[in-house]
C-alpha cells in the first residue's frame, strides 16, 4: 500500500491495478485477473448520500473520484461536480471540476420553499414573488414581481451572469 504524500491518495496507477472502467456508462470494476473476491463484478456500494463509494485499503473514495483520475491520470484538484445532480450518474461526460461555490449553484430547489420555482419565494407583505440569489456570501435581492414566472426569469438570469455554466434554474 502505497499513498501519494502530496494528494493523500492512492496513485492512480494502483487504480489501474485494482479496476477497468467503463467511462461512458461511469461503472467502475474489479479487474478480472487480481485476487479479489468480487473479481469482474462492479466495484462499490451506495452510501447514505446518494453517492457510490468503494474501498480501498481500508479507506472509503468516491467512485466518481476514481473515475475521473482513472480517466485524467490525475486526483481533482477540488470538488467534483455532477453536472445532471444525479449523485449515481458517474459517466466522465457528466463530471466536471468544481469549487464548492460552483457545486452549490448547480444544485437543485430545495423543496421547503413556498414556490415551485428555484429563487423563488412568496413575500407575505405584498402578496407578491419575491426573487433572490446568493453569491459570495452576499444576497443579492431581485425584486418582488406579479407572477412566479416573472421572478423566476430575474433569478435565472442573475444565475447565468454569476454562475455561467454551473448555473442551474430548476
Amino acid at each position: 500500500m502505497t499513498i501519494d504524500r502530496f494528494t493523500n491518495q492512492v496513485p492512480v496507477s494502483e487504480l489501474h491495478e485494482r479496476f477497468r472502467c467503463d467511462f461512458e456508462r461511469g461503472v467502475l470494476f474489479h479487474r478480472e485477473d487480481c485476487q479479489h473476491p468480487y473479481a469482474g463484478k462492479v466495484a462499490g456500494c451506495l452510501k447514505r448520500a446518494g453517492y457510490v463509494s468503494v474501498k480501498i485499503n481500508r479507506k472509503d473514495y468516491l467512485v466518481h473520484r476514481v473515475i475521473w483520475a482513472m480517466y485524467h491520470g490525475t486526483w481533482p484538484r477540488a470538488g467534483l461536480d455532477h453536472k445532471d445532480c444525479d449523485r449515481q450518474n458517474n459517466t466522465i461526460f457528466n463530471l466536471r471540476e468544481a469549487n464548492q461555490q460552483q457545486n452549490c449553484a448547480n444544485r437543485t430547489k430545495t423543496s421547503n420553499r413556498s414556490s415551485k420555482m428555484k429563487g423563488v419565494t412568496w413575500h407575505k407583505k405584498v402578496c407578491k414573488w419575491q426573487a433572490q440569489i446568493r453569491h459570495r456570501e452576499k444576497t443579492y435581492y431581485l425584486g418582488v414581481f406579479d407572477t412566479e414566472i416573472a421572478a423566476h426569469a430575474a433569478y435565472a438570469s442573475k444565475a447565468e451572469q454569476l454562475f455561467g455554466p454551473f448555473a442551474r434554474v430548476s
